[in-house]
């Protein structure tokens, strides 16, 4: 049987994500009860574990590029959501939920920085090449100007909709330089070709 993580480095023990946690490890648990009823879904998995080791291996990267570039995603994606659960919390729709959902996806997005800048404790990736540095580097100053309204917001501050379209445009510079460090990603794994 073959288990995959979801996040990079399967989560860091929830540094970078709780998927593991919480959904793949208690899936692993009930596989004996699985077992006993339904074989032909581990035919199913094996068959699609081959896909996926042929998938990656066609594609040519080494880990060394592919999980940093996975990790950039997860980064931009984070940015994201981080504005929509802010949107959904200035809107009043399930404030407190969204409140908690902001907490944890900053927590992740934050972790996700420092991997990729080579902070974060216990996780390592390798020097990005060329001009990815300079561009985490001004990723990390855009976040420090984010920041404080997130946490604002987190603190259950009031939630203006000038505030919410000043996020907005934080957010906005956000995801465009996470773009551009997943396009400099895309130039070096397109060098390797």
């Amino acid at each position: 049987i073959a288990v995959a993580g979801l996040n990079p480095h399967a989560g860091e023990g929830g540094k970078i994500g709780t998927e593991e946690r919480e959904v793949i490890l208690p899936a692993i648990k009930k596989l004996p009860n699985i077992v006993q009823h339904e074989l032909t879904l581990f035919e199913r998995t094996e068959r699609l574990t081959e896909s996926l080791v042929q998938a990656h291996g066609a594609s040519g990267l080494p880990l060394s590029l592919a999980v940093p570039i996975d990790v950039t995603g997860r980064l931009r994606a984070l940015s994201q959501k981080m504005l929509k659960e802010a949107l959904l919390i200035g809107l009043e729709y399930e404030a407190e939920d969204n409140r908690d959902t902001l907490v944890e996806t900053v927590s992740m997005f934050e972790n996700t920085l420092k991997a990729l800048l080579g902070e974060l404790q216990g996780f390592s990736l390798p020097i990005p090449p060329g001009a990815i540095p300079i561009k985490l580097r001004e990723v990390q100053i855009a976040w420090a100007s984010v920041k404080p309204q997130i946490d604002q917001i987190v603190a259950a501050g009031p939630v203006t909709p000038e505030g919410l379209l000043t996020l907005s445009r934080g957010s906005d510079r956000l995801l465009a330089l996470t773009q551009d460090v997943m396009d400099l990603y895309k130039v070096e794994a397109d060098n390797l070709s």
